[in-house]
């Protein structure tokens, strides 16, 4: 049996020395249980062969393991097996790491990232695996509008302010709470994802989820990064926002058609002249008239040309194609519809005014087909002839005062 030295430890802890000294030894054929192991921050004197010398840091660590072969001491592997023992800067290569059941590992940090990145962020704390969980709990500040700030208590960025956070992450699953003011249980706001989809709430109750499994058709959030938001299998539509039975937004099948409605937009009156134009792709914008949003600006050569044409058109009647068909569908079938209006319909024929050359106040569709008539500029041509027909009787209105007053001479 081997000598075991007295160095100001327990005899256990020098026995698990020893053992581990032999374990590095067996890994090179070698048998080291015939010597002394000693502890010491300098070489053993009076070494024997096979004696082993673990070298002491100033502060306990263990930095050297050493074999005595008989004339000097040799560095030997680091043992296999360490109980209890403090690493500190040491490198360990495609090591193989085992915590058991219950063991863990922490670090702490304290780091300031760069502020030309991407909301940037401020944090302390520490960082532990444990049990199969990563767990991270400290502080952090963001970067944002050229100050370091945090939430306060209304979910508002506020310069100067720090939260407390905590993160976790295990097989299935991360959580991330950030706290309110000066707390580490009183949570502001949580991000948890697993995998049945991405959950958000707030301490005001707003809530986000982005998932697979609702209830409710696909989507229920304030705002989501997606390339397609739809119904669900059984709703005809995905609706956002409803007060009563007036829905705020809807977008689906309608009356046998694809379509948009929002009666919150019905419900808003204005006595502003309609400004929004809709293209051939569905595209919406605001219609405008001001100089400042047109190019090469200049007067109409022929005026009276257009007029003349204008003048020569006749007003025709029709009723609608859309609104026959469904108020059809709707008799045969009783599907869902609005209230249809088949009566008929006066104006003028988009095709008869591209006839009369009158084309540029035609709307056109995709490939060029003819869609509409732009009737809000189509009277235009019309202000020459009411010019010259005011010229006409101003002119009347003084041959005739001219005419009364010679005749009361």
């Amino acid at each position: 049996m081997a000598e075991i030295a007295s160095f100001g430890v327990n005899v256990d802890q020098n026995t698990k020395l020893a053992q581990n000294a032999q374990s590095s030894a067996d890994a090179i054929g070698t048998v080291l249980f015939a010597g002394t192991v000693t502890m010491s921050t300098t070489a053993p004197s009076n070494p024997a062969d096979g004696d082993i010398w673990y070298q002491e840091a100033s502060d306990g660590s263990i930095s050297g393991v050493f074999a005595y072969d008989g004339s000097q001491w040799n560095t030997t592997d680091y043992v296999k097996n360490l109980y209890g023992v403090n690493i500190y800067g040491a490198t360990l290569t495609t090591p193989t790491l085992n915590l058991g059941f219950n063991g863990t590992f922490t670090e702490s940090y304290d780091y300031t990232q760069d502020t030309g990145w991407f909301l940037p962020k401020k944090a302390t704390g520490s960082v532990a695996f444990n049990h199969g969980v990563i767990e991270d709990q400290g502080t952090m500040q963001t970067y944002a509008n050229d100050v370091w700030g945090g939430m306060n208590d209304n979910s508002v960025f506020t310069a100067g302010l720090t939260n407390n956070v905590w993160t976790e992450y295990a097989p299935g699953y991360y959580k991330i709470d950030m706290y309110k003011q000066g707390s580490t249980t009183d949570v502001l706001q949580r991000t948890y994802a697993d995998p049945t989809g991405y959950h958000y709430t707030d301490a005001a109750g707003d809530k986000t989820y982005l998932g697979n499994i609702l209830s409710t058709p696909q989507v229920q959030t304030g705002g989501v990064l997606t390339p397609y938001i739809g119904p669900g299998k059984k709703a005809l539509r995905v609706q956002i926002a409803q007060n009563g039975k007036d829905s705020g937004l809807e977008v689906g099948s309608y009356d046998g058609n694809e379509a948009v409605l929002s009666n919150f937009i019905y419900s808003s009156t204005m006595s502003s002249s309609p400004n929004v134009y809709i293209t051939s792709n569905g595209h919406l914008g605001r219609s405008t008239s001001a100089s400042k949003y047109k190019y090469n600006v200049k007067r109409a050569l022929n005026e009276d040309e257009l007029a003349d044409k204008l003048l020569a058109m006749h007003i025709s009647t029709w009723n609608d194609k859309h609104a026959v068909d469904s108020y059809a569908q709707t008799l045969t079938d009783n599907s869902e519809s609005e209230d249809i209006s088949i009566k008929d319909n006066y104006g003028l024929i988009a095709e008869d005014l591209r006839d009369a050359g009158l084309d540029m106040f035609v709307e056109y569709g995709n490939n060029h087909t003819i869609e509409g008539i732009e009737y809000d500029r189509a009277w235009l041509p019309l202000l020459p002839k009411m010019r010259q027909m005011n010229d006409k009787i101003n002119e009347y209105e003084l041959r005739i005062s001219k005419l009364e007053a010679k005749n009361n001479e």
